[in-house]
């Protein structure tokens, strides 16, 4: 994941989407939770793949499942919003109390307040 998103970023080596994207779907087959939650941001904002919100909640889903926050933040709102998935609420607000209590679980107080607050 570090040499993915080096590549993305151009942090100490030319910057290369395809590159990132090599390393970053490496490491997600390897069932690393922060590279499948950052190829499910590379497929929604389609860097160096073609825009897809379908593959990306399929990325964050199986992040989400292995407690990374920020996935189970971005599944939750993409079943808010019906982004890639159908609409779903109940869904949305399951995932949006298991970022929460990710987030305070990693002591970051107002990600988890910004969670609780998209409920409702």
């Amino acid at each position: 994941n570090i040499v993915g998103i080096s590549y993305a970023t151009g942090d100490g080596v030319d910057q290369d989407a395809a590159e990132s994207l090599k390393w970053l779907h490496k490491s997600a087959r390897q069932d690393f939770a922060k590279a499948q939650s950052n190829l499910g941001i590379a497929f929604l904002i389609g860097d160096g793949v073609d825009q897809d919100y379908t593959q990306a909640v399929k990325w964050w889903r199986l992040a989400a499942e292995r407690g990374e926050p920020h996935a189970q933040y971005n599944l939750a709102v993409s079943y808010q919003c019906g982004c890639g998935i159908e609409q779903n609420h109940v869904l949305a607000t399951k995932w949006y109390l298991l970022a929460s209590l990710s987030y305070l679980r990693l002591g970051k107080f107002r990600a988890s307040l910004k969670c609780m607050a998209r409920i409702g």
